[in-house]
């Protein structure tokens, strides 16, 4: 059980609910100064962030519980769906919040949504480094179990539970992955196309975290043996390769089925994990670091492939991916 640090008006206050609460402070302030930068209203700019915090927390939770339906309508009920104090969050349903938020922000304008999310990515990404670092304080955020009594040792392993038992620090390898990606793009300062920034961060997060929902051992959103998050991750880099494509009218078939290749060897690396490979009689078993090294370059080509095609091709007919018809300029 988490540990309770102090109550307001009754409702209880973790350590992970205070990581949470200044990651969003910070997402906040950085969203602020980057929108003022991009010439975005201040009002509309409160509004959009005020907008995003219920919706992202609602539509978060949301997608947790339809992700563990079953798990969480024989533990809590069905009314735990509907109400985010019951705990429970999945990223995607989030980031789908947030740009809910965007889009309602900017309804009398009809322009600027992808302005906004640029303006907010590298906060979002701060936003989730915080939340990654308060995982030890629900006994979450571990990887593998570490057998080598010379690595217990931190910020390589931690001790999650009160046994002695150490297990990789997936939550800090998490954090800093997102901290590295929010620093990037708040000194990047080559000008993009708007949404390019929000794509980037998008690719970045999902091609990481094929990976990292790979290393999990703790508690994690699944559909029978498949990640959700893992899932969910495959699903947006391909989502994007394709409208990229298609809305410039050039389907690349070769660098689709490239993408289908890397993804069938993600697949074929995740059986490696728990079952050998069978040549006849004999059993091959690969060695779990260089099944973890083959899928980080592919979850990486995935990656490549997919910023690839957002920054490809001119558009044709003026058409972009990119709600506010920005073109991005051929690389």
């Amino acid at each position: 059980m988490p540990t309770v640090l102090f109550t307001v008006f009754s409702l209880p206050v973790t350590a992970f609910a205070v990581w949470t609460a200044a990651g969003a402070l910070l997402c906040c302030a950085v969203t602020l100064l980057r929108a003022r930068a991009k010439g975005i209203g201040r009002d509309r700019t409160e509004r959009f962030l005020l907008l995003s915090l219920i919706l992202g927390v609602f539509c978060g939770h949301l997608a947790y519980t339809l992700a563990r339906i079953l798990y969480v309508y024989y533990d809590y009920g069905m009314e735990a769906v509907l109400n985010p104090l019951s705990g429970g969050f999945l990223f995607f349903g989030a980031l789908a919040g947030v740009a809910l938020a965007a889009k309602l922000a900017g309804l009398k304008e009809k322009r600027g949504f992808s302005r906004l999310l640029d303006a907010a990515a590298p906060g979002l990404m701060i936003l989730i480094a915080l939340c990654r670092l308060g995982e030890p304080s629900l006994s979450q955020g571990y990887g593998p179990q570490i057998e080598n009594e010379r690595l217990f040792f931190f910020p390589l392993a931690f001790r999650p539970f009160e046994w002695d038992e150490w297990y990789f620090a997936l939550y800090l390898a998490e954090a800093l992955w997102a901290l590295g990606c929010a620093c990037f793009l708040l000194l990047n300062k080559k000008k993009r196309a708007a949404g390019q920034e929000t794509l980037m961060a998008l690719i970045l997060y999902c091609a990481a975290q094929i990976v990292f929902e790979s290393l999990r051992r703790d508690i994690t959103a699944k559909w029978l043996f498949v990640r959700v998050s893992q899932l969910l991750s495959v699903v947006a880099l391909g989502l994007t390769l394709l409208v990229c494509m298609l809305l410039r009218r050039r389907f690349r078939v070769g660098r689709f089925l490239l993408f289908l290749v890397f993804t069938g060897g993600c697949v074929a690396l995740e059986f490696a994990l728990d079952k050998p490979l069978m040549l006849g009689d004999r059993a091959i078993y690969f060695a779990n670091w260089l099944v973890y090294v083959l899928e980080i370059l592919c979850a990486a080509a995935m990656g490549i492939l997919t910023w690839r095609t957002v920054i490809g091709e001119r558009f044709r007919s003026g058409s972009s991916p990119f709600p506010d018809g920005a073109t991005p300029r051929a690389k």
